[in-house]
């Protein structure tokens, strides 16, 4: 099914940096420390880069195969596989899109039912949220973008509460230097994988870039500015905890939000919280209208109706999962799928589009 996009729809290019960074600055940011450090400890600070640098090739093949495929996900994979098995492949990539959109809003959930409402119940919090969402989505796809842009705003003011823990930062907790080996240390880059998950979106909104090939240093931006912004969060709690309390410690950031103080403000994490939500929403927002518009792609379906539809699945999910073991279990799911899509399927994919064009090429 080719793809026919009005200009008023499309968004200029350097709106890709927004799209990125923001679904990939979620709710992980609020505890990866821990995850990282289990394996690498003070070291893991380098396992975040090496994840950068994996991301950077990652990104630039998306790029060469969109532009190759001149469309999205789903017209590449019917150009490659055809109108049954490509349909197929694009209806798990929509599958795992709904899976990203339940795990970003329960987690919050989970975080806002823990440190803020404990009486909260689930299935309000969620619906609000979806309805929420649901109401931005159907405004469009530069609605979903505008708000997309409006997250990275509002996440830079929790940056300068980096400063406060300083004041008790012991860094000779980095030294020696080097004391994991390579393998533990890639183990630990293999656990930022949900933090940097996001980015296979530009999968499905590529076509939605007004000259999208001009997007490519803005991508590339994102992605950088993003390993920065969890470099910096990783550093602090470093300095800040021990490593054993790092590895009990299951959201470490809103921890290091708690020893903020102001003269009208005693406990700040519920700010950041509040703030936080305007990140989260962008993020189920992108996923949702991703999922959304997949199906369109694919079944031809109306886009309201699929919407909601499709709100409910993520609703019915949160709702099932009640506690916190299953929660966690999900997050493993989802970072393990995640992980061999960007770094098993794309490259798969990449050199598979590569031999059909050169062989068609040849054949020409």
């Amino acid at each position: 099914m080719d793809i026919t996009i009005k200009d008023t729809e499309k968004v200029s290019p350097f709106f890709a940096f927004f799209l990125i960074h923001s679904v990939q600055i979620g709710v992980g940011i609020l505890g990866f420390q821990r995850a990282i450090v289990k394996s690498a400890g003070y070291d893991a600070w380098m396992s975040i880069i090496l994840a950068g640098i994996a991301n950077q090739v990652i990104l630039w093949l998306m790029y060469e195969l969109l532009k190759r495929g001149n469309g999205d996900l789903i017209y590449i994979h019917r150009k490659i596989f055809g109108k049954w098995i490509g349909g197929f492949l694009s209806t798990l990539f929509i599958l795992y899109v709904l899976l990203a959109a339940t795990v970003f809003l329960r987690s919050f959930t989970q975080v806002v039912q823990v440190w803020v409402f404990p009486q909260l119940s689930t299935w309000i919090f969620c619906a609000v949220l979806l309805l929420l969402a649901c109401y931005y989505i159907v405004g469009g796809f530069r609605t979903v973008a505008g708000l997309c842009f409006l997250s990275v705003i509002y996440s830079l003011p929790l940056l300068i509460v980096l400063y406060f823990p300083l004041h008790y930062a012991h860094f000779y907790n980095f030294f020696p230097l080097m004391t994991h080996s390579p393998m533990q240390i890639l183990q630990s880059a293999k656990a930022t994988t949900m933090e940097f998950l996001g980015v296979e979106l530009l999968l499905l909104f590529y076509p939605f870039l007004k000259e999208p090939d001009k997007s490519r240093r803005w991508g590339h931006y994102a992605l950088l500015y993003t390993t920065i912004f969890y470099i910096a969060f990783a550093i602090v709690a470093f300095v800040y905890f021990t490593e054993e309390q790092l590895k009990s410690t299951i959201w470490a950031t809103l921890s290091l939000w708690k020893i903020v103080e102001f003269p009208i403000v005693e406990r700040f994490e519920y700010i950041g919280i509040a703030i936080w939500v305007a990140v989260v929403v962008p993020n189920l927002c992108i996923c949702l209208w991703g999922a959304n518009y997949g199906m369109k792609r694919i079944f031809s379906f109306k886009r309201r109706r699929v919407l909601l539809i499709l709100a409910l699945i993520v609703f019915l999910s949160c709702s099932l999962l009640t506690s916190h073991p299953h929660i966690e279990k999900l997050n493993v799911v989802f970072s393990e799928i995640g992980f061999y899509f960007l770094y098993t399927y794309i490259p798969f994919l990449f050199l598979v589009q590569l031999i059909l064009y050169k062989v068609r090429g040849q054949q020409g």
